[in-house]
Order: structure tokens, then C-alpha cells, then sequence
């Protein structure tokens, strides 16, 4: 009947649209360290340096850039095993405060995350 037709094309308008994922990069080994979180004053003039870091990584796994209908996220995936070790959502707005993620001042390959 046009009735409950009606309502069900109302359901389906309703609905969350489904979510697309495009994955961006892959890194296959990437490495999480446990570093201090720097004072501001600090973190302006002299930056992050990996050569202060612990030499041991807390982690070691797969990490894929991930576009999530146009949010940005950080997914680092276990290898030994099922699932994800950490999801972490990039958002780089400089009036929110600090940024995400942050270049490292003696090293290329490092960068820090802010979690």
C-alpha cells in the first residue's frame, strides 16, 4: 500500500550514507616510541629531536594513511596478529591548539603524534 511505501522510501532517506575508505600510503614497518610531551615554549624553539628518543619502540607494525569520507586517520595494524593496535584521527586545525602531527627537527623519517 502507498502508505507504508511512503514510509519506507522516508527510512531509507534517513539512513547514514555508507562510508568510503581509500587508503592513501602504507608504511609496512613502522615503529611507536614513548617520548615526553615537551613544554610549549619548549616545543617552539627546539622541536622534537629523535636522537633524544628511547633506542626500544613500544610497538612495531603497519601503519596505513587512511581518507575516511574526507577525514584523515592514522591506523597502526598489528602484523603478528588480528586488529588494530591505535586509530588515531589527523586533525591539524592550528586555532584547536597543537597539531597532530608533528615533523621531527633532526631526522626526516621521525615525526611525533600527538594521542
Amino acid at each position: 500500500d502507498y502508505a507504508s511505501s511512503r514510509k519506507k522510501k522516508l527510512q531509507m532517506t534517513t539512513e547514514e550514507p555508507p562510508q568510503t575508505e581509500i587508503t592513501l600510503a602504507t608504511v609496512a614497518r613502522a615503529f611507536i616510541f614513548e617520548i615526553p610531551p615537551q613544554q610549549v615554549a619548549q616545543r617552539s624553539t627546539l622541536g622534537y629531536r629523535a636522537k633524544e628518543w628511547p633506542k626500544s619502540a613500544i610497538w612495531c607494525g603497519r601503519l596505513r594513511i587512511i581518507d575516511r569520507n574526507n577525514d584523515v586517520f592514522l591506523s597502526f595494524e598489528h602484523t603478528d596478529k588480528e586488529g588494530l593496535y591505535l586509530s588515531v584521527p589527523v586533525d591539524d586545525d592550528a586555532s584547536q591548539g597543537a597539531e597532530t602531527v608533528e615533523s621531527v627537527t633532526d631526522s626526516s623519517r621521525y615525526f611525533a603524534l600527538r594521542v
